[in-house]
This record gives C-alpha cells, sequence and structure tokens, in this order.
C-alpha cells in the first residue's frame, strides 16, 4: 500500500483520549483526521464531507453486532473497492457470526480466518481478514 498525502483514522467516542492523541501519529507521517461517532452516522458521510474515494483497509475493532451493519453500509456507499482490506478482530469471542456468514458466503470477498487468543486469557478467538473482490465477484462454493 502507498501513503497518501492524507490520512484518516475514524475513533470510536469511547477510545481513551491519550491513545487518540498519540496513536495515529505513530503510524501516519502525514495530516490526520480524527473523526468521532457512530459508525452509521459517519460511514455514509465520508465520500462527501470528508472526501473519501475508497478506503484501503479496515479495521473493525467495535460493537460485535455492527460488523455485518457497518460491512454492508460500507458497500452500499461504493466505499470498497477490488483489493480493500476488512480486518475484523474477536469474530470468534464474543463472536461476530453474522459477518463472518457474510463475507464468507456472499462470493465478494476473499477469506482468511487467524486463529488466537483473547488477550491475557486462553479463550479461543480469531481474526478474520475479508478481501473484497468487488460487487459482481462469482460465488463461492
Amino acid at each position: 500500500m502507498q501513503w497518501r498525502e492524507t490520512h484518516r483514522a475514524f475513533w470510536r467516542p469511547s477510545t481513551p483520549t491519550a491513545h487518540r492523541r498519540s496513536g495515529p501519529c505513530m503510524w501516519a507521517p502525514r495530516k490526520v483526521t480524527v473523526v468521532t461517532g457512530a459508525s452509521q452516522d459517519i460511514i455514509p458521510q465520508l465520500k462527501k464531507k470528508y472526501d473519501v474515494d475508497t478506503l484501503d483497509m479496515v479495521f473493525l475493532d467495535h460493537w460485535k453486532d455492527r460488523y455485518l451493519p457497518d460491512t454492508l453500509l460500507l458497500e452500499e456507499c461504493g466505499l470498497l473497492r477490488k483489493g480493500t482490506v476488512l480486518l475484523a478482530d474477536n469474530v470468534i469471542t464474543p463472536g461476530a457470526p453474522n459477518f463472518l456468514a457474510h463475507v464468507r458466503g456472499s462470493g465478494r470477498f476473499e477469506c482468511t480466518h487467524f486463529s488466537s487468543y483473547m488477550e491475557y486469557t486462553q479463550v479461543v478467538d480469531g481474526l478474520e481478514k475479508a478481501v473484497y473482490m468487488g460487487p459482481g465477484s462469482p460465488e463461492q462454493p
């Protein structure tokens, strides 16, 4: 992935202030716009209000029951392009079964699952990498 002139970080309101203040600067040497709010309110505004064409990568690590609705909203708003990577944390525990069923069964994503454990425990969890292949991708077997 190539760096672009402007990078954006979208934080949920509950993200600790110190992390919001220091986190993006560690990986984005250029301008960072921090946007807080509910994902269902922010996603539809990204193109017009924040001049986002498409997204290269989306890290899903918020309310697990929002993974699927937010993924569908990203698709509906035209923010995903062929090759966009969705990286979803904690898909096993506490779990995001509807999200997994969609990305694995829709035919629009190529998925890879990475087994892991919940932080500081031996509880099985996982991370799902879903690469968007486009709206007209053939059905997966």
